[in-house]
């Protein structure tokens, strides 16, 4: 893989369930720079790719990313690259390493259990970052069990006064009804991820 490919953005990818919504966050990541994302949840390396992509154009400037078992794929991709840090852990254990307020912007896609997501919840709270970016909000209105972590997550975020707009679209051969969420502590930012959803429709 050469260094230019490292940046490119992903091929639209029919199987892939939420390809649409990873373009969605890369618009939205290049809308306006951001001092430093997080990504908790980057086994697959779909969205780490137009996070990154985002910062090789200089829109982000720093990148974390967590995950349980980071993949060869993933440790590939970032490598060479400068402010990207990959941690082998828990989003919670991430978050708990981190200092308060550091991150911009936090993109969660891992375990969707509920006592997952209240240990982050803990954890995010305390950070307070000015966008939290949640996939899968609506999966078990969409029949998929297991997954009402981000939606609880999602009521917890409305509460500590985030504004949030939310494609969950059903759309044919994709699976985008399963919810993507953009929460976002100022109006600014709420119309940024607005116009980044619409771009994608």
């Amino acid at each position: 893989m050469n260094n230019q490919d490292k940046y490119k953005e992903p091929e639209y990818d029919m199987q892939e369930m939420d390809h649409r919504h990873v373009a969605m966050i890369g618009t939205f990541l290049k809308s306006r720079p951001f001092k430093s994302v997080m990504e908790i949840g980057c086994w697959k390396g779909r969205c780490t790719s137009v996070i990154l992509n985002a910062h090789h154009f200089k829109k982000v400037n720093s990148v974390t990313l967590c995950d349980v078992a980071i993949k060869p794929e993933i440790r590939e991709m970032t490598k060479g690259i400068r402010h990207c840090n990959t941690l082998e852990m828990t989003g919670k254990e991430a978050l708990q390493g981190a200092e308060p307020y550091i991150y911009d912007v936090v993109i969660l896609d891992n375990g969707h259990s509920l006592d997952v997501s209240r240990e982050e919840w803990i954890e995010l709270a305390r950070h307070k970052p000015e966008v939290l970016i949640l996939h899968d909000v609506t999966a078990p209105a969409a029949g998929y069990e297991n997954c009402e972590g981000p939606g609880w997550m999602l009521e917890e975020i409305r509460r500590a006064g985030y504004s949030v707009v939310i494609d969950n679209e059903k759309r044919e051969n994709e699976r985008t009804h399963r919810g993507l969420a953009f929460c976002c502590r100022t109006l600014e930012l709420l119309e940024l991820a607005k116009e980044a959803i619409n771009s994608h429709l």
